[in-house]
């Protein structure tokens, strides 16, 4: 049956917020310098999603004999354990896999498991810093100036391997991931907001 796509074996996510943080440590200095600061921000680790490796040849042989389209992939056979990538294959000459590892099947379907194998885990931080000012004559009105870090260590996180087996750049991986959806067009890096 194999792993559910968007599954990954384990995950540390933290969200915190510290308000009137400059106030906490030290009671001196004017309330117009050191309070009304708030520092927030979130940690997001996990290990890579699953994927799975298929031959190209044999997909491509059906589909163009109307088998099907798209998804609908002819496992490769897998003659050793699990592949479990690390950002190190976004090297050149440094596959995570080799073909060899994964013939194609011949006689009956390859014997992996659907999305058996690991891409390569993921790393974010993102941190916010605000200032409030209360506003003379309006009780407890306040007007706030902040900044928002996203990808504050500007962190590369890579995408899966190539997948198809007879693509002379299996096991290697070519592209960073999208950390946000709305960066997507652009790419993504540090940002400042």
């Amino acid at each position: 049956m194999g792993t559910p796509t968007m599954t990954f074996a384990n995950n540390f996510t933290m969200n915190y917020v510290w308000s009137d943080a400059f106030r906490h440590l030290t009671h001196w200095g004017p309330n117009a310098l050191v309070k009304g600061w708030t520092f927030g921000g979130t940690i997001i680790a996990h290990s890579g999603y699953p994927f799975t490796v298929f031959s190209g040849t044999d997909t491509n042989s059906l589909q163009g004999s109307f088998y099907g389209s798209g998804l609908q992939y002819i496992f490769a056979g897998e003659a050793t354990g699990p592949a479990n990538c690390t950002s190190a294959a976004a090297q050149v000459n440094n596959p995570c896999a080799v073909a060899a590892d994964f013939p194609n099947p011949t006689t009956s379907y390859g014997n992996q498991l659907r999305n058996q194998n690991r891409g390569p885990a993921y790393f974010d931080t993102d941190f916010s810093v605000e200032k409030a000012f209360g506003i003379p004559k309006w009780e407890s009105a306040q007007f706030s100036i902040g900044a928002r870090f996203y990808n504050l260590f500007n962190h590369p996180n890579f995408n899966f391997p190539i997948m198809n087996a007879n693509n002379p750049s299996f096991g290697s991986i070519t592209q960073t991931a999208f950390t946000r959806p709305e960066f997507t067009a652009q790419g993504w890096a540090r940002t400042i907001r």
